[in-house]
């Protein structure tokens, strides 16, 4: 395969073109997005299933993240040595990572090599070995992550704020699972998740390269046919289950900081007032500048960080998201810094931005957009993600249009009815003698539990 300029691909296939990426989907799953860029030495390759550990079996949290890893463990013609050497030969790496919805397999490979990487993705995609022995040693690294998650303070206010906000739900689990759902995973459970969701029309297939669309587009069918067709298994983050303002603590004494998450229903990522609260978060506690930031640390000292945003406890490409503050302020300091954070994120709910926060916002992100589409590789990210059910890609063009349609009024009005605190999950982790007391005197706060985390 040789690079070459852009081509046009004429209407034999049903399209959707903006600026240099094209996707289209047609009745031979997978969909696929590709995009060219000439200049690139290189090949970046996505391969996203449709099923993450929402699809996990409720007796088994884990075994989709422990499938996508076992699969880069061996396949039935090549051990885990001989397949890692096949890959880092023919400079290629691979990588894969589990979400709740999704699992995403990324690679990349010197562009001369592409075909050959896609042989290899091929096979791994469609005829891991499943070996007993690298399971086994799969399934302590997994539980040894899980174990070591659980003395870090923040994953600990994370997990709490989770399983309150989905409680009874696989949602509220760790997209890792549970020692006890690794363990109970058996090869027969790796080999039917793996039968039943690595299928064609379970996924999707991204690619940015060199190479004419024609080109990219043929390798990719080529290494995806050896799939069976199968059905589309795309599962959906639920609503958040939140009555009233419930308070919640993980006991963890000795601790130089009190982490803690204050969350409430979110948006989805593709919702259309994703941009005004883009820009409210941006003056709240996206930014080094922000209000959280200026008040607990700048003004005060009481905290090392302060952040808001809607992906700080999960991802999600098409679900309600929960929106959340996070800050760590010092053991010393939490009594005034937590009930001071609740206040600041009333007041700019109920409040808004002034003129000149907002016109500060709108063009700082103006500015900052351009780099968020300045490399194929985070292009085709985007151009995935709005596949996937998230906002509409933009061009740096389109982006300041909608942006500068913006208002500062509209803007207040779309926090206020977008975000409310009527119920809202407040999770800390520290020594629940000292933070009781502060957190019931929040107000409108109707409980405060101790809950334990478990791996």
């Amino acid at each position: 395969m040789n690079p070459r300029k852009p081509a046009l691909l004429a209407g034999a296939l049903a399209m959707i073109t903006a600026a240099t990426g094209n996707t289209f989907s047609t009745s031979a799953a997978p969909a696929l997005v590709i995009e060219q860029d000439a200049l690139m030495k290189n090949a970046v390759v996505q391969v996203i299933v449709r099923s993450g550990s929402l699809s996990d079996p409720d007796d088994m949290p884990g075994l989709a993240n422990l499938v996508a890893r076992a699969m880069l463990r061996g396949t039935q013609t090549k051990n885990y040595p001989r397949l890692t050497e096949a890959v880092e030969s023919i400079g290629g790496s691979l990588e894969v990572r589990t979400d709740r919805e999704i699992t995403v397999f990324t690679g990349s490979v010197i562009a001369v090599n592409f075909n050959a990487f896609m042989m290899l993705v091929s096979e791994i995609m469609s005829a891991p070995a499943f070996d007993d022995d690298e399971v086994a040693t799969l399934k302590g690294i997994v539980k040894g992550e899980l174990l070591t998650r659980m003395q870090q303070p923040k994953i600990l206010a994370a997990m709490a704020a989770l399983g309150t906000a989905f409680a009874g739900h696989k949602a509220a689990n760790a997209t890792q699972g549970t020692v006890a759902g690794v363990d109970a995973a058996g090869i027969w459970a790796l080999r039917a998740f793996h039968r039943e969701r690595y299928v064609r029309s379970n996924m999707l297939v991204a690619c940015v390269s060199p190479y004419a669309v024609p080109e990219a587009e043929k390798a990719l069918r080529a290494a995806m046919s050896v799939l069976p067709p199968g059905t589309l298994d795309a599962r959906s983050v639920p609503a958040p289950v939140m009555t009233g303002r419930r308070a919640v603590i993980v006991e963890k004494q000795d601790m130089s900081t009190t982490p803690l998450f204050i969350a409430l229903p979110g948006v989805a990522p593709g919702d259309k007032d994703m941009m005004a609260l883009e820009v409210g978060n941006f003056v709240f506690g996206a930014d080094f500048t922000s209000r959280l930031i200026r008040v607990l640390r700048v003004e005060n000292g009481w905290t090392y960080g302060a952040y808001s945003g809607f992906e700080q406890l999960y991802r999600s490409q098409s679900s309600q998201t929960l929106f959340s503050l996070y800050t760590y302020p010092s053991a010393v300091h939490a009594a005034r810094a937590l009930p001071k954070a609740f206040e600041l994120l009333e007041a700019w709910i109920s409040k808004g931005l002034s003129e000149d926060e907002f016109a500060a916002a709108r063009d700082a992100l103006s500015g900052r957009y351009a780099f968020n589409i300045d490399t194929p590789s985070k292009r085709l990210d985007l151009r995935v993600a709005e596949v996937l059910g998230g906002a509409p890609f933009m061009t740096a063009r389109q982006y300041d249009v909608k942006l500068s349609g913006l208002a500062r009024n509209d803007v207040n009005a779309v926090i206020e009815k977008r975000l409310k605190l009527e119920n809202v999950v407040i999770a800390a982790a520290g020594d629940g003698a000292v933070l009781k007391p502060v957190l019931e005197k929040i107000p409108g706060v109707l409980s405060v539990d101790t809950v334990v985390v478990s791996p």
